[in-house]
This record gives structure tokens, C-alpha cells and sequence, in this order.
């Protein structure tokens, strides 16, 4: 299960590049997304980690796949 530990700490890391590259902020995010201010907010401070619908609705709005939010090597 160790490789599992930084599971919200690598998936914070990618939601950051990609809000930064789009020019995004966690408002900004949730009015496209629908996803919640504060469950964004959650996710950028490490505090909770992501259900799979939210995963989901990242993956198609960055085009960019779970494995990749999630920054996993297979």
C-alpha cells in the first residue's frame, strides 16, 4: 500500500499545473466544472482526496487521462 501514500499530494501537484497552464483559479475551475469551490480547495491543500465522478469530469475537461491526474505509471 505504500505506493498509494501520496495519492492526494501527486493529484494536487497536477491539478495545479493544470489550472496554471489554462490560467485557471479554484473559482474559476468550479464554474466549468460545476465542482464545488470548496471541495477544489480541499484538493489543492491535500486535505481530501478525489472520488472517481470528480476524476472523471477533470479528466475530460484538461482532455487528459485519470492515470495522468493522478500521476500514475503503469
Amino acid at each position: 500500500m505504500k505506493k498509494y501514500e501520496n495519492i492526494k499530494e501527486k493529484f494536487a501537484e497536477k491539478l495545479n499545473e493544470l489550472m496554471k497552464e489554462k490560467s485557471l483559479n479554484g473559482k474559476e475551475l468550479s464554474i466549468l466544472t460545476g465542482i464545488p469551490r470548496t471541495t477544489i480547495s480541499s484538493w489543492v491543500s491535500k486535505k481530501k482526496k478525489i472520488s472517481i465522478d470528480y476524476l472523471c469530469i477533470l479528466s475530460d475537461f484538461f482532455s487528459v487521462s485519470t492515470d495522468y491526474l493522478l500521476d500514475r505509471e503503469i
